[in-house]
C-alpha cells in the first residue's frame, strides 16, 4: 500500500480577523483542495490554519471524504496569564483515513508562548499511526529548545508508529535541530531529507517530516512549487510504501 504524507504552512494571515482565505490571488481554499485531491494526499499537516478558513475548507473537503482535526492555540490576558480560549491558529491534521482520537498539546507555559502540537491517531486498515503536527517558535532559540524538549516528552509516551511533521523554523544543519534528529533516532524516527528549500529566505527546508523507520519505505520526496502565490512556504510531499508486515 502506498500513502502520501505532506506538511504545509499555508500562511493564512492569522492576524486578520475572520480571514477566510479570499484575497487578491483568489480563493485559497479552492487552491488547497485542488492540491490535496490532485496529489492524492492521505495525511496533510497544516500550520497557520484559522477558524474561518478551516470552516470553509471543511465544507469543500467533505465531498472528498476528508476529516480535519486540530483545535486552536491558547490565548493570554496581557503578557502573562494564559487562559483556555480558541485563538487564531490551529495545526490541523487533514486525512482521508478514520480518526481514532485527537488532542491539542501546549508546548510551553513558562514563559508562555501560544505554540502547540496536534496529535491525531488514525487507522490505516489495522495500522494505528500517531500523527503529530506542530509549528515552532521563529525567533527565540531558547523557546525552540523548550518546545523541542516538550516534543520529546510527548513522543516518549507514545506506543506504536509515529509521523511527526510541521514548520520547525530550522534548517537541518541547525545545531538544535541536529541534536533533535539524533534524539529521534532513539525512537526509531528518521528525518525525511529534502534537497530543496521550503521558504524563499532559506536554502534548505525548514518544514520537515519524520517517520517511524519500520512503517515503510520512502519512494519519493517532493517540494511542491505550484502554490507559491498562496503562501510564503512550499509544501513537502513524501510517498511511503508501507511495509508488508504492517498490512
Amino acid at each position: 500500500m502506498i500513502i502520501k504524507i505532506a506538511t504545509f504552512n499555508i500562511q493564512n494571515k492569522y492576524q486578520i480577523p475572520n480571514y477566510k482565505g479570499i484575497d487578491e490571488d483568489g480563493d485559497n481554499t479552492h487552491k488547497l483542495v485542488s492540491f490535496i485531491v490532485e496529489n492524492d494526499i492521505d495525511i496533510l499537516g497544516t500550520q497557520e490554519m484559522v477558524k474561518g478558513y478551516q470552516s470553509r475548507l471543511m465544507e469543500r473537503l467533505e465531498h472528498f471524504k476528508y476529516t480535519i482535526t486540530g483545535n486552536y492555540r491558547l490565548k493570554r490576558i496581557g503578557n502573562y496569564i494564559p487562559i483556555l480560549r480558541k485563538y487564531n491558529e490551529a495545526n490541523s491534521v487533514i486525512t482521508k483515513y478514520p480518526v481514532e482520537s485527537t488532542k491539542t498539546i501546549p508546548l510551553s507555559f513558562l514563559p508562555y508562548t501560544p505554540r502547540i502540537a496536534t496529535m491525531t491517531q488514525i487507522m490505516i486498515d489495522t495500522i494505528k499511526i500517531n500523527v503529530i503536527n506542530t509549528h515552532l517558535e521563529v525567533n527565540r532559540k531558547y523557546l525552540r529548545q523548550k518546545q523541542l524538549n516538550r516534543l520529546k516528552k510527548i513522543i516518549d509516551n507514545i506506543e506504536g508508529y509515529i509521523i511527526l511533521m510541521g514548520d520547525f523554523n530550522m534548517e537541518k544543519d541547525n545545531p538544535l535541530f541536529q541534536d533533535f534528529i539524533k534524539n529521534m533516532k532513539n525512537y526509531n524516527l528518521k528525518l525525511i531529507k529534502t534537497t530543496a528549500g521550503t521558504h524563499p529566505t532559506m536554502e534548505s527546508a525548514i518544514d520537515h517530516i519524520f517517520v517511524s523507520k519500520s512503517l515503510g519505505i520512502v519512494t519519493e520526496i517532493k517540494v511542491d512549487t505550484t502554490l507559491e502565490n498562496m503562501s510564503d512556504h512550499r509544501p513537502v510531499i513524501v510517498t511511503l510504501k508501507l511495509s508488508k508486515e504492517n498490512l
